[in-house]
């Protein structure tokens, strides 16, 4: 099975067994509500490359299991992992688990801050599966060879990094000044492959009207690409 992880529609799984769900309230909540939903399953998908799941599940029996992640907003405080089930019936096979989120993540756009609660969200629902099935904590995948060597955040970075870093920090932070109430930055310093450049002009499509574009070339040859979009939400 290609994808084993899949972040389902939200309270697929609550529906079925009471949990207490909210609505969303008006057209601003609905809309960030999608992008939340959106957000989640761009996370699902990238765990899927980082991650070495075929060894994780066979250590319990369990390698043609999907983990399916059911979504449901709630009155909580922070996100809690609820029930964990195992299902056979047709169409539905597979690990479900509940993930119970805070109401209170729709009151201010979805950003940078959330994609790393839904990401840390979804590991810790993962975990929990680990350890009721007793698969362990989920191995990370060996980063390719022939890459880049890991910074020591313990030392200085190269004259020629630090400079990059340098001129990178300027150029935000005088960008960030022109940014209005109803904007937002993003900004990327790598190269982007198609499939990620794809998947960037999609959330940046996503997230509202694109302002201004730039590229800016850094010391150690590289570029730092920004985006301005206004928020339509």
């Amino acid at each position: 099975m290609a994808e084993w992880l899949f972040v389902a529609v939200h309270g697929l799984f609550a529906e079925s067994h009471g949990t207490a769900m909210v609505r969303c309230q008006d057209a601003d909540e609905d809309r960030r509500h999608a992008q939340l939903l959106h957000l989640l399953r761009v996370v699902g998908a990238r765990l899927q490359e980082l991650v070495q799941v075929r060894q994780w599940q066979a250590a319990g029996g369990m390698s043609r299991q999907q983990v399916i992640i059911d979504p449901v907003l709630t009155e909580t405080e922070r996100p809690v992992v609820g029930p964990i089930r195992q299902r056979d019936e047709p169409g539905r096979e597979g690990i479900w688990c509940e993930l119970l989120l805070p109401r209170a993540w729709l009151s201010r756009p979805i950003d940078g801050l959330r994609a790393v609660q839904s990401t840390r969200a979804v590991l810790e629902t993962l975990d929990a599966v680990g350890m009721q099935y007793g698969l362990g904590v989920i191995p990370v995948r060996n980063p390719p060879s022939g890459g880049d060597v890991p910074d020591d955040p313990f030392t200085a970075p190269p004259l020629h990094r630090h400079a990059a870093m340098t001129s990178a920090s300027e150029r935000l932070r005088g960008l960030l000044e022109e940014v209005g109430p109803d904007e937002m930055l993003v900004a990327t310093r790598t190269e982007r492959s198609a499939r990620t450049a794809t998947s960037l002009d999609r959330f940046i499509a996503n997230m509202g009207d694109l302002v201004e574009h730039d590229d800016h070339s850094l010391p150690d040859g590289k570029k730092v690409m920004t985006w301005r979009i206004r928020a339509n939400w």
